[in-house]
């Protein structure tokens, strides 16, 4: 098999001008992480102190319409272009209230509204980028707002921008709205109610989650939930989902499914303390745990990804955000930020419950699924949605590394094993043959021919037809490493150290670095229906004549084996 190098490429370009800035995030059809993958699958990047983070708790996660990504911690405010940090703080930013910053919101203008522990501020940029749109390469402090000037708290816990460019400024003593530039007073209902979480939904409801339960803000009528449904629990995540119901993030209570004034039927999470939830735009939902990292559920499935499983920390905050290119950022509380997104690759491994990672043989069948012999503890059976099967001694098979793979026509599969077995599993029954001949020797190849025949080679004891349970050697020498077979019918053989031999029809007939192989040690075969032959390095043609293509230093070297002799 050929090995596969990755490649890592950074996400954004490094900032080149001050109006040209993060170029990767530009594009406008933003994509989403393949919730068909494993979250073990997505690439992941940390963020933290280290690479230049101001401190380790990340409070808050957003992304101005200049592409920078902000990331409000306890010792500032970092603006990152995916390469460097620069980082506000209140030695280098004149108004800046606080360094510790609970809460952002980017706003429609390019600007970002900055939530801290001792008041609101606005940062704009300090002329416009495009028309009435802010330009954060220079930013500053436009607005600070605070208790004396309205709020109903100093510290700024959660921050929403209607359509109308109405800003929902949530504190931990209440609400308070500012359109046109003025402060408005929220509901009596949140008088002295720490305001956490605000989401709005395709209906243009807002959902706000609070220190007493969910409240509801529907064209113009506040509705408390919390008295209705009698749930006063603690609620740091609301999510809305497409279909028009809402998922909820409780301490203490869960993760609930609520809809027109009832809750639905959730599956239970493993604990019962949620913080954060976001809807993502591939239609799963994601949520955070305290001490257990994070969770996703999609299509009824839940699945959980914690320190043991790679994060750099469970102890995660209530801070999720998706960005435009899709990506899933999570901020943590001592390990900075992790950002997910999806690789050309989805990488299979023990992580996503292959028996080992050292992996030689690979086989789809005709139902689509995928069998994975590795080298140690069995064969994988891989389905489509992600779940790995195991078949090892517990079905029958021996406790032997896998060697070969094949599926011949009638859709039984076999399985050659490192000391000589041959194993044949026919509608989920497994039967295993031995070669007398050919013990403690593994078993390389297996092939069925046109006829049906099924061929087995042999590394150090040669080929073997294998019919009715026994096993014809036409060879007993040789290491034998692939077989195939041309359109013509005839069968070649590949051979670790004697080249490549055509064995039927007509006259045997070895080739190896005398006709212009480049080099006697074959590990693999392929028939292409044109009937050419490909070979490691090389390309053998049956047809009239024999061609070899060979690469050799970087152009091609076309060879023709016409009786006997060689020709370039």
């Amino acid at each position: 098999m050929d090995g596969c190098r990755a490649f890592r490429t950074r996400r954004w370009a490094r900032v080149i001008a001050a109006a040209i800035v993060c170029a990767g995030f530009a594009a406008s059809d933003a994509r989403a992480l393949d919730p068909g993958r494993a979250i073990t699958q997505y690439i992941q990047s940390a963020w933290n102190s280290e690479a230049g983070l101001p401190q380790n708790s990340v409070h808050a996660i957003a992304q101005t319409r200049d592409g920078f990504m902000w990331m409000g911690t306890e010792e500032g405010l970092a603006r990152f272009d995916g390469v460097q940090f620069k980082v506000y703080n209140t030695r280098n930013t004149p108004g800046l209230p606080s360094d510790y910053i609970q809460s952002l919101r980017a706003s429609s203008d390019g600007s970002l509204w900055v939530g801290t522990d001792s008041g609101l501020c606005h940062l704009a940029g300090a002329a416009p980028a495009g028309p009435r749109v802010a330009n954060l390469t220079q930013a500053r402090i436009s607005k600070v707002l605070t208790r004396k000037d309205g709020l109903p708290g100093d510290t700024v816990s959660s921050l929403y921008e209607d359509t109308d460019r109405t800003l929902w400024i949530g504190t931990t003593m209440g609400l308070s709205l500012l359109r046109n530039g003025r402060l408005q007073a929220g509901p009596p209902e949140l008088a002295g109610v720490a305001v956490l979480v605000m989401a709005a939904d395709a209906q243009g409801r807002i959902w706000i989650g609070s220190d007493n339960g969910l409240f509801e803000f529907n064209h113009g009528q506040w509705i408390d939930w919390g008295a209705r449904s009698g749930v006063r629990s603690r609620i740091l995540g609301v999510a809305p989902d497409p279909d028009g119901s809402l998922w909820i993030g409780t301490v203490g209570k869960g993760l609930l499914h609520f809809r027109d004034g009832r809750m639905l039927p959730s599956p239970p999470v493993a604990w019962d303390d949620l913080g954060a939830l976001w809807m993502g735009g591939d239609g799963a939902l994601w949520m955070t745990f305290d001490r257990h990292g994070i969770g996703r559920l999609y299509q009824g499935r839940l699945s959980y990804y914690a320190q043991e499983q790679g994060l750099p920390s469970s102890r995660v905050l209530h801070t999720l955000f998706e960005d435009r290119e899709g990506s899933l950022w999570i901020g943590l509380l001592d390990a900075g930020s992790v950002q997910f997104r999806e690789g050309r690759f989805a990488v299979f491994g023990t992580r996503e419950g292959l028996t080992g990672n050292y992996v030689g043989n690979i086989l789809q069948s005709r139902d689509g699924t995928i069998w994975i012999g590795s080298d140690s503890n069995g064969l994988n059976h891989l389905f489509p949605d992600g779940r790995v099967e195991i078949w090892n001694q517990s079905r029958g098979l021996p406790n032997q590394p896998i060697y070969s793979l094949a599926e011949t026509r009638d859709g039984d599969l076999w399985v050659g094993f490192r000391a000589g077995a041959l194993a044949q599993i026919h509608n989920g029954r497994v039967r295993v043959y031995h070669d007398p001949q050919a013990i403690e020797v593994s078993l390389n190849a297996i092939f069925e021919d046109r006829d049906g025949h099924l061929w087995i080679g042999f590394f150090g004891k040669g080929l073997a037809r294998f019919q009715g349970g026994a096993f014809e050697h036409l060879t007993r020498t040789g290491r034998v490493d692939a077989i195939t077979q041309t359109p013509d019918g005839a069968l070649w053989v590949a051979s670790d150290g004697d080249g490549v031999e055509r064995i039927s029809p007509g006259a045997p007939r070895r080739f190896t670095t005398a006709d212009g192989l480049p080099g006697n040690h074959v590990m693999c075969l392929y028939a292409d229906p044109d009937g050419d032959l490909w070979v490691p390095g090389p390309c053998l043609h049956s047809g009239p004549g024999t061609w070899f293509t060979t690469p050799l230093r970087r152009k091609w070297l076309q060879l023709r084996i016409s009786g006997g002799v060689c020709r370039s």
